[in-house]
């Protein structure tokens, strides 16, 4: 029994929209039906969110609306999980931290915030902060100057589906001719490149760039593609490309590992949670052609099986697993 209060603030990604926006459901226009569901706590429809925050938070309200050991924004249980943190939820969570009740915090937090996190965890260890990946933990480390014990801080990605729905995108794919594009971030010669290749062999392709696709899209064409291939920059943790992992696409990854974050650079990876079994990933466009074909015989072959390591790392029972784990560790 998890017995936890979860908190996340919704103003955290609707408060700053506006009336206009390229994507219609972005628009502050239905900020009041959003508010609606969420005053309910129901999750939202996929084709609605856009924000990485929103879908984080979304996943959870999916898993846990419906559980009798979960409450969501109020005081019911002894255990306590703030998804979001901003300055007014300082004295709320200082208040409970008083109370000797186990904390955790994250990983949507501000840089200020964070700061003001590390504070409390140095006063209290009844609290741990949540980060998404060991590349954002490490970062988030750096950032404060290694003022906080680094065992205070704490991996947890978000789940992406339920294990039995994990379980059953497991069919191989066995016609290669059909490929998708994720890109994010990158330098269309980058794009172009890779298109490229993909004429010079013969793939057909759909590209869905950042920004301008529904997420209920992307996850059908997944399920529907022989495999796809990410030209993306460092993530925190890559929700979108975790549930193209979940779907059982194999990936061949021009990974990005240069972070630059407040002008530092910081050791990052496009796919922060990645097995063999995954895929292919490179760290340099030049070993494109031998890397790809490779990954096209092991493709051919049936070797990748993503479903596997999504289902142990990123399904929504193995995200509550590490939850209790993390609340049995203090």
């Amino acid at each position: 029994m998890l017995n936890l209060n979860i908190y996340y603030d919704k103003d955290y990604w609707l408060q700053h929209r506006k009336l206009f926006n390229q994507n219609i459901y972005q628009s502050s226009i239905f900020n009041k039906y959003y508010s609606y569901l969420y005053k309910k706590n129901k999750p939202l429809n996929n084709k609605f969110i856009k924000s990485g925050p929103q879908k984080l938070v979304n996943n959870f309200l999916i898993y846990f609306n419906e559980r009798d050991d979960v409450s969501f924004n109020k005081e019911v249980f002894e255990n306590y999980y703030f998804l979001t943190f901003t300055n007014k939820d300082f004295f709320f969570l200082e208040e409970i931290l008083k109370k000797n009740k186990k904390v955790i915090v994250g990983p949507l937090y501000t840089n200020n915030d964070f700061l003001r996190l590390v504070e409390l965890v140095n006063m209290y260890q009844n609290l741990n902060i949540i980060s998404a990946s060991i590349f954002a933990k490490n970062t988030m480390i750096e950032f404060s100057k290694n003022m906080i014990d680094e065992s205070r801080v704490k991996i947890l990605p978000v789940g992406v589906a339920y294990e039995n729905q994990i379980k059953n995108n497991s069919v191989s794919k066995t016609e290669r001719k059909k490929c998708l594009i994720y890109f994010k971030g990158r330098n269309n010669s980058e794009l172009n490149f890779v298109l490229g290749k993909l004429s010079k062999n013969n793939i057909g392709y759909k590209l869905f760039k950042y920004g301008n696709y529904d997420n209920a899209d992307l996850l059908k064409y997944s399920k529907q593609s022989a495999f796809g291939i990410i030209i993306g920059r460092t993530e925190s943790q890559g929700i979108a490309i975790n549930e193209m992992m979940s779907s059982n696409l194999p990936l061949f990854v021009l990974n990005s590992k240069e972070n630059n974050y407040e002008g530092i650079v910081y050791d990052g990876s496009t796919v922060p949670f990645w097995n063999n079994e995954c895929g292919i990933k490179i760290d340099n466009i030049d070993d494109f052609e031998n890397k790809f074909q490779d990954f096209l015989f092991q493709l051919d072959n049936n070797i990748f099986k993503p479903y596997k390591f999504a289902m142990k790392e990123l399904s929504f029972e193995a995200m509550e697993d590490k939850m209790k784990n993390i609340f049995n560790s203090f």
